[in-house]
């Protein structure tokens, strides 16, 4: 029997689940359980509903495409459990794979379950799994007036109809790569009961053969011990902060942790910071987030977790083509109310230099993730372990595994 494609996207979100980043396997998609409502991450961001136009060159039948899957999904609500986490804790609950070819095997299994091709007709055109790893029912596009593509709402609109689950999925934003070599989706509905904020992003490429460069592996990268994940070194990286309204001295305070980043990798990187009052959502390809979320939230198996990074690659290179961060602000307030600091106040980080020293270090290491950087949990000294007390200033480890990602 054929699944609809509303009960299709929801065997997909429940598969990529498992794909969640949250541990120290290779995280091929970054699709994130939460207990809350996912849709807080786009929340007061400027969406443009779908209505940017596709390049008709981006559908070509002779290319390979690679979606890559991130995003939120709501989870079975349950409570997390409150217990302090210490780092022999954290590595008791590592499965780390046994070696770089492990890694580099897990990553081509996952290439090749979600490579698919270009489907054109006389007016429209879709996409279809190859690997059988993703249903992409939902993506289809149709001839535009001035020769491109538009998203095919009338689709969508059509099957979310003729659902009887009540799943209401909609398309928040569609984004198209500078270069135009990658087209990202994002939608929000509810799935099997969960509501989901997830995006497909589809990379065009003429061949998907990985070609990761080794490094040490000593060091913990994203994608793997020693295996390199970065951006590219051939233009400049901005990230882009979104204002605070409710405390823009929070806003203010984001440079400060690009700063140690930025000194280390001078002549190497050429990173940089920004604030802007208006933002796009984070799977907007050429927008690289920094996002304060002020509505309860908590991402699934991490109790206490105060910031989370969300990267997108080309695998083939190991290189980072989107990064997001995601400050949660009511993890922050639980802790701090008990101490009768509010983290909504204006003026809080000027007033209490242990919260501001607080929110600083978790700026520097989810800095460190949008970077490549994963988290170290053997015992070296490190701003991406976590070890209790300040992480203010790059360890000598820090700073040789961020330089050895960008020579």
């Amino acid at each position: 029997m054929k699944l609809s494609p509303i009960l299709s996207l929801c065997c997909v979100l429940v598969s990529l689940m498992g794909c969640s980043s949250s541990s120290d396997d290779p995280p091929p998609n970054s699709v994130i359980e939460v207990n809350g409502d996912p849709n807080v991450f786009v929340k007061d961001t400027v969406m443009n509903l779908g209505e940017e136009e596709i390049p008709k060159d981006f559908f070509d039948t002779s290319m390979k495409y690679f979606v890559f899957v991130r995003g939120f999904v709501e989870a079975e609500l349950a409570p997390i459990e409150k217990e302090s986490e210490t780092v022999e804790s954290r590595v008791k609950q590592q499965t780390p794979l046994e070696s770089q070819d492990d890694y580099l095997n897990a990553l081509k299994e996952m290439t090749e379950k979600q490579t698919a091709k270009v489907v054109l007709g006389s007016n429209e055109a879709s996409f279809e799994s190859i690997g059988g790893g993703l249903d992409l029912t939902l993506v289809k596009f149709v001839k535009s007036e001035s020769g491109g593509f538009s998203f095919n709402k009338k689709y969508l609109e059509d099957v979310s109809k003729a659902d009887k689950t009540g799943s209401n999925i909609r398309l928040l934003h569609i984004s198209v790569k500078k270069d135009e070599t990658a087209v990202s989706v994002l939608f929000s509905g509810n799935s099997g009961g969960k509501r989901f904020v997830v995006a497909y992003e589809i990379q065009k490429r003429e061949d998907l053969s990985l070609n990761l460069t080794f490094l040490d592996k000593a060091y913990k990268y994203m994608l793997g011990p020693g295996l390199r994940t970065g951006w590219s070194q051939d233009h400049s990286v901005e990230l882009s902060t979104c204002e605070f309204i409710s405390n823009p001295e929070l806003s203010r305070s984001v440079s400060q942790g690009v700063a140690p980043w930025a000194a280390v990798l001078k002549n190497r990187l050429d990173l940089s910071e920004k604030i802007y009052k208006k933002c796009p959502p984070f799977s907007d390809l050429n927008f690289h987030g920094f996002y304060f979320i002020r509505d309860w939230i908590e991402v699934l198996g991490d109790y206490g977790v105060l910031g989370r990074a969300s990267n997108s690659y080309d695998l083939r290179r190991g290189e980072i083509i989107d990064s997001d961060i995601f400050i949660l602000l009511s993890e922050w307030d639980e802790g701090l109310s008990k101490q009768g600091v509010d983290v909504f106040k204006p003026g809080v980080l000027s007033s209490n230099p242990k919260v501001k020293e607080m929110m600083i270090s978790t700026f520097i290491h989810e800095i460190g993730h949008f970077l490549g950087l994963h988290h170290q949990f053997d015992g070296t000294a490190s701003v991406m372990s976590y070890e209790k007390g300040s992480r203010l200033h790059l360890t000598s480890y820090d700073k040789k595994a961020v330089q050895a990602l960008y020579p």
